[in-house]
Formats: C-alpha cells, structure tokens, sequence
C-alpha cells in the first residue's frame, strides 16, 4: 500500500469512526481529540469548534471526497 493511501484510510477513520463524548449530566458534547464542547443538542463532531490544530479538522483537510 502507498502512503497517500495509508493517509487516506486514516482520514476516512477519523471523519467517520469517530464519535464526539457525551456528558448526560450536563448536555456537553465535546472532541475526543481537542476536548472543545458544545452544548447543541444530538451535536455531532461537525457541530463542535475545534481547535485549529485538531485531529478531526487534520483528517478533513488531508481527506479527499469528504
């Protein structure tokens, strides 16, 4: 496999893998990878500011056709 192609399976991982935490008791929705928070509520992680050096945004600029 080729790197770029690695990158993109990591990318394509991340963007729809990955699940933002849930606090019930307080209706705070947050990152697992910059811990930034939301309190819309069913937020998802496209719901949530991220931090400019996130992993999520990472993996939507590395990504292609997202």
């Amino acid at each position: 496999m080729s790197r770029e192609t690695d990158i993109q399976k990591l990318c394509k991982q991340v963007l729809e893998e990955c699940y933002p935490n849930e606090n019930y008791n307080n209706g705070e929705t947050s990152c697992p990878f910059c811990a930034e928070s939301t309190y819309k509520n069913n937020a998802g992680m496209q719901d949530i500011k991220h931090d400019a050096d996130c992993a999520y945004l990472i993996a939507k600029d590395l990504s292609t056709g997202f």
